[in-house]
């Protein structure tokens, strides 16, 4: 059925049917995420039109020290139980948006 959106979405677009073509794959990948285990996604694109009605139960930050906590409470607020945060300071420096900590020396 996913598959079926799929291709009628994409010749719907070589037709010139935008519009068209653009909701019926939007269906079709919120019927793919809603099927998927694992959603993998940047923490702001968590909260884009896509994923929308999804909760993430469990969120996983990957390079934590380069997501700000604005961008990283994104999927934490959408229904996060556990929260795991993984980001190695020697790799790559924490973001810093505060000049005061930055002074401080914590960047």
């Amino acid at each position: 059925h996913r598959h079926q959106k799929a291709v009628l979405g994409a010749s719907l677009r070589r037709q010139g049917k935008t519009e068209q073509a653009n909701k019926y794959e939007r269906e079709a990948s919120r019927e793919i995420v809603a099927a998927a285990d694992v959603v993998c996604a940047t923490c702001v694109t968590a909260g884009g039109d896509l994923l929308a009605d999804h909760r993430f139960s469990h969120v996983l930050v990957d390079e934590a020290t380069q997501s700000t906590e604005a961008a990283t409470l994104i999927p934490v607020v959408r229904g996060c139980h556990t929260l795991v945060l993984i980001g190695d300071q020697e790799q790559l420096p924490p973001t810093i948006k505060s000049y005061a900590a930055e002074k401080a020396g914590l960047g």
